[in-house]
């Protein structure tokens, strides 16, 4: 229920009020003017106690600003000039008396209900602002003090009326404040802070303007106080994503330089320090095929610690590789999880933060950073580190698979030419040449040598080499299952020795590990077809730790180079029986042309002089070597025929008759007849069967003209003719050289090819 104050001295009045108004309010009818101080909805005052308590009126409706608190003055007439003078400054409504009750019910009630609308409107302001507004009086007391205040700072209305507001406690500004309000301006603070009450710290600025009264007197200093804790934390959170944003793109940026993840590696660590801020710091990389982390790039105090790799789950790397989360450690040697043998390595007073590297689904390894006490590694570096290390995992897988397809590319390129040294020139020195720098190059070793089982003595002995510095590895033999190449040889096993000095076996050609200072070493047997045929050695002069890929392409390496020795050792014994046939050819060939010698002693000589004359003229001619060989069989037997002349015609000492001449011009069809059968002397027919033939197309036996004879026949007529008619004969001496030159000169056009004539007296100059 409403409250009613009455303060009227006329006790006849004040007791007519009151039981007007009871049965609609509660009334208040102090005996004293301490009923002021008192909670109350609407004052009425007689002019009596206007008079007396004006200015304590006046100053309780400034202490309720800005909520509406009506006072009622009931005056008479004579009143009149009073209540002009107080009107809207301490009463709000005047009623001349006497009043009748119903009128006096309605005003009381209207005044009320003006009160109650002004102080919804008033709560509900303070209730919705998101800022917090302050009413401070002349010596900057607070006089209100807003929910959206307590909200934000933590203090209540009744720990801050009366009292400094406790938000704005730089004094500086707190004075200034009050000064440029009471001067009738506006003050506008810029950001501040000030501890809440709880002591966390808030972000705000202060607007605030003079408040004045129906008349214009400033009587209060309105503070509107805004919160921008928020929108500074946001705008960090901004400007922190801006420059995790701005480092992404600058480290993206620099690692497209690289071109392979061992450039790529150093750049990512020493940019990602230096946006950071971080002077030390390391990656890990995850080797899947031995299941270990080896260091792949260090800075600061990392790059003096140990490179030995370690497993999933040892010491922060490992246990943060195996985990998959970030690992915050205040000071790496008090850490529980280093490992002990690195207690003593690792520098007191410097900590630091271990991140996983992720590529898309896959962990790769581990990025380590580290800085000095008192620094430590903050939320925000490690999300932003989180972010570096997974685009970075993707670079890198990215770049791995690229420098894979290279490899892979370099290594089908690698024994396409093995294939090309195979095919093409068939030499077995060439082929392992090939083999040794291609295993060398592309399996990253410093050296590769090839030893061939010798099955006399069962020894392994050298047969190419590539990147040896001395000849040392060209002495050496190894006996069959001694040593770790001899075993391969034997047991048809690869071997793998990461440290010669400890390898079990020994090794023992001591030489290598001294002249050469080999270290790394594997070899692998090559076998053709089941057979052995040798061992392919590997060596490197550091310790070397391959993968599944690189055993793979060893693998390949020397199943292709046993392919090829397979291959040449069957050309070269293909062709040492092609050579020992031929020679057997050869010899047998000769060996009729001497019989034909021995048969016709007057001609003995005969063939071996037309041949080698007839093989320099064709060579002249420019006849290939091939062709060259067809022209040496078709001259030593181009009188091969006259096997089936009977002997009291071949060797007849007279002149033959006409129907001997017959028998003996048959000797060239039997020629053709006797070794056209034999598919190896049928190129070399041309000379045997046509040699009697004439350019003008009188010879024998087919008639041929011009250069339907065969070039090898018509260059051997001039030579055949030019032996006989320098030789001597039952039935005539023989002719002078001149003689003879001139004979062939004259018959060139009839008897010989002029070409072949020109040619053949050129020969013969330059001979003699």
């Amino acid at each position: 229920m409403s409250r009613v104050l009455l303060l009227l001295d006329h006790r006849e009045n004040r007791r007519l009020l009151a039981e007007a108004l009871v049965p609609h309010f509660e009334v208040i009818t102090p005996v004293s003017d301490e009923a002021l101080a008192d909670n109350f909805d609407v004052g009425i005052v007689d002019g009596v106690a206007l008079s007396r308590l004006g200015r304590q009126i006046e100053a309780r409706k400034q202490k309720e600003y800005p909520v509406f608190l009506p006072f009622l003055f009931i005056a008479s007439r004579r009143d009149v000039g009073m209540a002009t003078n107080h009107l809207w400054k301490s009463i709000d409504d005047l009623i001349f008396s006497p009043i009748e009750k119903v009128e006096l019910l309605a005003r009381v009630r209207g005044v009320y209900e003006r009160r109650r609308l002004s102080l919804e409107y008033h709560q509900f302001v303070l209730r919705a602002s998101t800022n917090a507004i302050v009413l401070l009086n002349r010596v900057g007391h607070v006089v209100q003090w807003s929910p959206s205040e307590e909200r934000i700072f933590g203090w209540s209305e009744a720990e801050t009326l009366g009292k400094h507001p406790p938000c704005i406690s730089e004094e500086e500004i707190f004075n200034k404040l009050l000064e440029t309000v009471w001067l009738g301006e506006e003050f506008a603070s810029g950001e501040t802070v000030c501890p809440r009450k709880d002591g966390s710290i808030v972000h705000f600025t202060v607007a605030a303007a003079p408040l004045r009264d129906a008349n214009g007197t400033i009587t209060y200093a309105v503070c509107v106080i805004s919160d921008v804790t928020e929108s500074k934390r946001t705008l960090e959170l901004q400007k922190r994503r801006l420059n995790e944003l701005e480092t992404l793109d600058h480290v993206t940026a620099v690692l497209r330089q690289a071109r392979t993840v061992d450039e790529a590696l150093p750049i990512l660590l020493n940019e990602t320090l230096a946006m950071l801020g971080f002077p030390a710091g390391c990656i890990w990389l995850h080797q899947p095929a031995e299941n270990h982390l080896r260091v792949a790039a260090a800075t600061g105090w990392f790059a003096d610690l140990r490179e030995t790799p370690i497993k999933p789950g040892e010491g922060i790397a490992g246990t943060v590789f195996a985990s998959g989360r970030a690992h915050i450690s205040p000071e790496f040697v008090s850490d529980a999880f280093l490992c002990p043998s690195d207690i003593e390595r690792v520098p007191a007073g410097w900590g630091g933060a271990c991140i996983p590297i992720h590529a898309l689904e896959t962990l790769v390894g581990v990025f380590f950073v580290s800085c000095p006490l008192p620094r430590q590694v903050q939320p925000d570096e490690i999300k932003l580190l989180e972010s570096l290390t997974r685009m970075a995992g993707v670079t890198l897988q990215r770049m791995e698979l690229y420098e894979s397809t290279q490899r892979r590319a370099r290594q089908l390129e690698a024994l396409h030419e093995i294939d090309r040294a195979i095919s093409g020139s068939m030499g077995l020195r060439a082929i392992l040449d090939t083999l040794c720098r291609q295993a060398a190059t592309e399996l990253r070793m410093d050296a590769a040598g090839v030893l061939l089982l010798d099955p006399t003595d069962m020894t392994l002995g050298y047969a190419a080499g590539y990147g040896f510095r001395t000849s040392a590895y060209q002495h050496l033999r190894v006996r069959l299952g001694q040593g770790q190449a001899g075993l391969a040889a034997l047991e048809r096993k690869t071997f793998h020795c990461p440290d010669l000095r400890s390898a079990v076996p020994a090794f023992l050609r001591k030489e290598l590990l001294e002249n050469e200072g080999f270290l790394a070493y594997a070899v692998v047997p090559l076998i053709a077809k089941g057979n052995i045929k040798g061992v392919l050695e590997v060596f490197h002069r550091a310790p070397f730790s391959p993968d599944r890929e690189w055993w793979g392409f060893l693998e390949k390496l020397a199943l292709q180079g046993a392919i090829g020795i397979e291959n040449a050792q069957l050309f070269e014994s293909l062709e040492r029986s092609n050579m020992e046939l031929s020679l057997a050819y050869d010899a047998t060939i000769e060996g009729w042309s001497r019989a034909l010698d021995l048969r016709d002693k007057e001609t003995e000589g005969h063939t071996l002089r037309v041949m080698e004359m007839t093989v320099r003229l064709a060579r002249a001619a420019g006849m290939t070597d091939q062709e060259l060989v067809h022209v040496r069989h078709g001259a030593l037997l181009h009188d091969i025929g006259k096997m089936g002349v009977p002997d009291a015609i071949l060797l007849k000492p007279d002149k033959l008759t006409d129907e001997e001449w017959v028998v003996m011009r048959q000797h060239p069809m039997l020629a053709y007849e006797m070794l056209s059968p034999i598919a190896y002397l049928r190129p070399a027919l041309d000379i045997p069967y046509c040699h009697h033939e004439k350019w003008d197309g009188t010879g024998y036996p087919r008639g041929l003209k011009g250069e339907q004879i065969p070039l090898a026949a018509r260059l051997f007529a001039v030579v055949d003719v030019w032996d006989a008619l320098r030789s001597d004969r039952p039935y005539r001496l023989g002719w002078p050289e001149e003689k003879v030159r001139e004979y062939i000169r004259a018959s060139a056009g009839t008897h010989f090819d002029p070409k072949a004539v020109e040619l053949f007296l050129k020969l013969i100059s330059e001979m003699t």
